[in-house]
């Protein structure tokens, strides 16, 4: 089940995030815009997937080649940083890559067995 929620939470963030190299609204307008792609797609997944913890999960976006690992990117201005890459990377692909832990239990020979295990999902959208 986690691992529908973290798949469907990156198609989300990578689908919002190709379709805002304008800059990202911060409140709705585009008056407001924030320039940080990254701090975005945390959002993004976050609202799309309530029942994962946000703390638990690890951010990975690739903007027009060049990868951001991590919640920010670190961005102030259109120009410069990441939003500026998103800004100039009109029909190239964007991609948004989560992890998330995850727990398995197994009955081995009568007993419970505890696994640990990582899940990880990827999804790519092109810039429009």
């Amino acid at each position: 089940m986690n691992y529908g929620h973290l798949n469907n939470a990156a198609d989300s963030a990578a689908t919002q995030l190709s379709l805002s190299r304008a800059g990202v609204p911060n409140t709705g307008t585009t008056s407001s815009p924030i320039y940080d792609p990254c701090a975005f797609v945390v959002t993004q997944v976050e609202a799309a997937a309530p029942t994962l913890k946000p703390a638990s999960l690890t951010f990975s976006t690739v903007i027009n080649g060049t990868t951001y690992s991590g919640t920010s990117c670190s961005s102030t201005s259109l120009t410069t940083g990441a939003s500026g890459v998103l800004s100039n990377a009109f029909t190239k692909p964007v991609t948004v890559t989560l992890t998330y832990p995850c727990e398995t239990t197994a009955k081995i020979y009568g007993t419970n067995s505890l696994f640990n295990c990582t899940l990880n999902t990827s999804m790519t959208e092109v810039v429009q």
